[in-house]
């Protein structure tokens, strides 16, 4: 999904409806985006930089510039997740796309060589659990 203002067009969401879908989105990924730090600093697991050249020196990642913060989950995949869920609650017909999208975007973490594949397994989950809990809180996202 490009652009959500113009999949709301498209769907033909008048401006409360519009709204309703920004808020929803805004509050899963605000939440989301703590549950995944408070994660990352419980774990406080390496990056796979950090252990290979504890193991293989001179080891670097297809991406080089790696984050300094712990690996445990992926913030991309657990945010990539819960946006497809929310989208995808409102955009059904995209649902699946949606679902696609966020499983390559935590795949590309992967092969980069920044994340193991447990990093995105579990952000993933995360953001789609997250996702979950906010839809189910408010009777009134549905459309």
């Amino acid at each position: 999904m490009a652009q959500l203002p113009v999949a709301c067009e498209r769907a033909h969401l008048d401006t409360r409806q519009s709204a309703q879908v920004f808020a929803v989105l805004g509050a899963t990924l605000h939440d989301t985006t703590i549950a995944v730090w408070e994660s990352k600093y419980h774990y406080n697991l390496a990056r796979p930089v950090q252990w290979m050249q504890t193991h293989t020196p001179g080891w670097l990642p297809p991406l080089v510039d790696t984050p300094n913060h712990p690996s445990y989950p992926s913030g991309h995949a657990a945010l990539s997740a819960a946006a497809a869920v929310v989208l995808g609650h409102f955009f059904p017909q995209d649902a699946a796309s949606l679902q696609q999208q966020a499983n390559d975007a935590a795949y590309s973490r992967v092969v980069g060589g920044i994340h193991w594949q447990i990093d995105s397994d579990v952000g993933k989950a995360q953001g789609r659990q997250v996702a979950g809990i906010v839809l189910r809180s408010r009777i009134a996202y549905s459309r």
